[in-house]
């Protein structure tokens, strides 16, 4: 097991230096920072958190609050944090609101008043006053994927907007004339900027906008049936865009119950390119966002006590499988 000796031997400064970045005090040259917190990564050096919060007040942990962990996505994102976190000497408490706002305020609550490093949070809705809070108890945080108009100096924005559109211009290229779109709600803005991105794509590509091709606010136990709808309509959907891929997931075993083929039929294209994705039959078709990228600035920014934004807003591609196209 590494010791704070070998790190200060391997980063060519003293202990007392490696103790001061890894505690935040005192004046520290960028330069040697990154030093040390690379020999730190290098040698998976892990400081003994108990001594540390005894002796600064702060421990060596991050609160990291997801709204459903059940789901593919925030599962391979907590994992990547994780692992970046580790790197970095931290541990990781995970907090499942499970869309709950009440859930989501008392975990903020419970976290704040243990001293942690920061919070990294995906939250619920709109509603932030209570992570806002956070800066009167010099906490540092930081949102993943979310763009509050009064909180962009702590928004790790993705284009979502862009996203959704190349995806619809991709099922436009392929010819189909009839596309619909299944959203969850709008309480969580990024599939809105997703709703939106398919509406101008739909009209840039000179395609139609039918309202009764859209699903809005999503829930798992009535998506299916509102699915078999959109099969029960005169000119039924020729390809679906759903703004996760939790609800693609919904739509195959519904174009499965109604014996309809993929792509022939029906072309299907999801968000976020979770591991399922790829395992599923036939591979589904998604726009996968860089998430180590995302997991890596999520945790600087809370060593920092700050969001660098010059690369932001994150751009993903599209991951072009059979779900889209059957000679893939």
């Amino acid at each position: 097991m590494s010791t704070i000796k070998d790190v200060a031997q391997l980063a060519n400064v003293s202990t007392c230096t490696v103790s001061r970045v890894l505690s935040e005090k005192g004046y520290i040259s960028e330069n040697t920072r990154r030093a040390v917190l690379a020999a730190v990564a290098e040698l998976r050096y892990q400081p003994n958190s108990i001594a540390t919060e005894l002796k600064v007040g702060v421990s060596n942990t991050i609160g990291l609050i997801v709204p459903d962990i059940t789901n593919f996505y925030y599962m391979e994102l907590a994992a990547q944090i994780e692992k970046y976190a580790n790197a970095m000497g931290l541990l990781i408490y995970l907090c499942n609101s499970s869309y709950d706002r009440k859930k989501e305020k008392k975990f903020v609550l419970a976290l704040s008043n243990r001293k942690i490093k920061g919070m990294i949070v995906i939250p619920v809705s709109n509603e932030i006053s209570h992570f806002l809070d956070l800066q009167k108890k010099q906490i540092p945080f930081v949102f993943i994927n979310r763009a509050f108009p009064d909180a962009l100096d702590f928004c790790i924005i993705e284009d979502n907007f862009n996203a959704a559109y190349e995806i619809i211009t991709h099922l436009s290229s392929l010819n189909r004339k009839h596309i619909a779109g299944i959203f969850q709600s709008f309480d969580n803005m990024i599939y809105q900027e997703r709703y939106e991105g398919m509406k101008v794509a739909l009209s840039d590509s000179n395609l139609p906008f039918h309202e009764s091709f859209i699903i809005l606010n999503a829930e798992k136990e009535n998506t299916c049936k509102r699915i078999e709808e959109l099969f029960a309509l005169e000119d039924f959907p020729d390809a679906i865009f759903t703004s996760n891929d939790m609800l693609a997931f919904e739509v195959y075993k519904v174009l499965y119950k109604l014996g309809k083929r993929m792509p022939e039929d029906v072309m299907v294209v999801g968000f976020d390119d979770t591991l399922m994705a790829q395992k599923i039959y036939p591979p589904l078709s998604s726009y996968r966002m860089p998430i180590d990228v995302i997991a890596k600035k999520s945790v600087e920014s809370i060593l920092k006590g700050h969001l660098e934004k010059d690369d932001l807003p994150l751009i993903g591609h599209l991951v072009k499988r059979m779900s889209t196209q059957a000679s893939i």
